[in-house]
């Protein structure tokens, strides 16, 4: 009898080692380093370009992509402005340069019985180009109201002028604003034949 009423107190304390109010098991889960290492609430972020990175951050791509204004139609044409040119005008353009066009967006300026064939690319995303007629009294030239304005709104835009050019006092002005800046362009009459085919359109010092 004493054997069996020792057996029974050795199981009495068995289970009460491994319960809580003789039903539940109490079960230790051991914490992973990454949930033990304790968060330091002095430590000081760094600024990257508008975006906080903590320091214990050792890898960290971060991509702030910048919105590009210049017109991809330029480009697609080869060409290459200063700061102060605001486009550039395709006189007459080659088999070549029209097939350029096919993946472009044009903005078409055409007259009844066109003879002249011109390319506007203005370089800036977001450039004014406007036509006006314009006609000279004798002193200085009149500009009358807009044959074409449009704002470049879209990359890869260019404006396909076909007119009728006068071998003698010019009847179109081409005015190119971007920003603070701005150019005029007289379309005149290549009388002579050396007139380089591509013109760019630049800001003067004045």
């Amino acid at each position: 009898m004493k054997k069996w009423g020792a057996l029974l107190f050795l199981m009495t304390l068995l289970v009460g080692c491994h319960s809580v109010d003789g039903n539940e098991e109490i079960i230790e889960t051991p914490l992973t380093p990454e949930e033990s290492v304790a968060y330091d609430s002095n430590q000081s972020p760094i600024e990257t370009d508008g975006v906080f990175v903590e320091k214990e951050d050792v890898k960290l791509s971060i991509e702030c992509p910048v919105e590009a204004t210049i017109n991809s139609a330029v480009d697609a044409f080869h060409l290459t402005m200063s700061e102060d040119q605001l486009g550039a005008i395709i006189h007459e353009p080659t088999v070549e340069q029209l097939a350029q066009l096919d993946s472009l967006e044009v903005l078409l300026y055409e007259e009844e019985g066109w003879s002249d064939r011109l390319l506007i690319i203005p370089k800036e995303v977001g450039t004014t180009v406007a036509i006006y007629s314009t006609w000279y009294d004798g002193e200085r030239f009149i500009d009358g109201e807009p044959v074409f304005n449009e704002m470049v709104i879209e990359q890869f835009q260019v404006i396909d002028v076909r007119s009728r050019v006068p071998e003698g006092i010019p009847n179109l002005k081409v005015v190119m604003e971007y920003k603070e800046k701005k150019v005029e362009y007289l379309m005149t009459y290549d009388g002579r034949g050396d007139r380089a085919q591509v013109e760019y359109l630049e800001v003067s010092g004045e």
